[in-house]
């Protein structure tokens, strides 16, 4: 790498640090996002929900209630963020049919995942949104109880629109969402 290239990238990193030191709410990374949010939600819970099986939903895009492939990282990232900070996790990948169709977003994902509630016995779900922004992607997710729909948790993160997270927002979906 060039000289200039070294210092276009340290310069670019240390914009980026800073900024989200001066933004509270601004992660760096997906995997800075996930934590962030996973972190914040576990905080949230009351202590006797940390062992109620937990469903993960994709997140899906907040105007259009669709998923795409970055939805599918950051369920990903959030289901691993999750169980790190001691949350119990339901693995629904290792159905026989793992994968759900759904063309209706959030309303397709409240409908089946009440189908998963019982296979699993969960008694919670997590489930995301993301709005894209010019600069930024502002994700929210929140852990809803299956027996009433109460919000037991909510937490917000917004991230700086890099070439990997447009790659993944312009790549669409395959049409598919699973939930784990």
């Amino acid at each position: 790498m060039g000289g200039f290239k070294k210092i276009a990238a340290v310069s670019t990193l240390l914009l980026l640090c800073g900024c989200a030191a001066i933004q509270p709410n601004f992660s760096v990374s997906l995997e800075g996002g996930a934590d962030r949010i996973a972190g914040a939600i576990v905080r949230a819970l009351p202590p006797e929900q940390l062992n109620v099986t937990m469903l993960v939903a994709a997140p899906v895009d907040a105007t259009t209630l669709t998923t795409s492939r970055f939805g599918l990282a950051m369920q990903e990232l959030l289901t691993t963020a999750m169980v790190r900070h001691g949350a119990h996790i339901a693995e629904v990948q290792l159905r026989k049919l793992p994968y759900i169709s759904c063309d209706q977003g959030l309303v397709c994902l409240s409908r089946e995942a009440a189908n998963l509630k019982d296979e699993y016995k969960a008694g919670m779900v997590l489930v995301s949104s993301y709005i894209v922004g010019r600069h930024d992607l502002i994700i929210t997710s929140r852990v809803v109880n299956f027996n009433n729909n109460d919000i037991l948790a909510s937490a917000t993160t917004t991230l700086y629109r890099t070439e990997s997270i447009n790659s993944l927002l312009q790549a669409g979906g395959n049409g598919k969402v699973y939930e784990r």
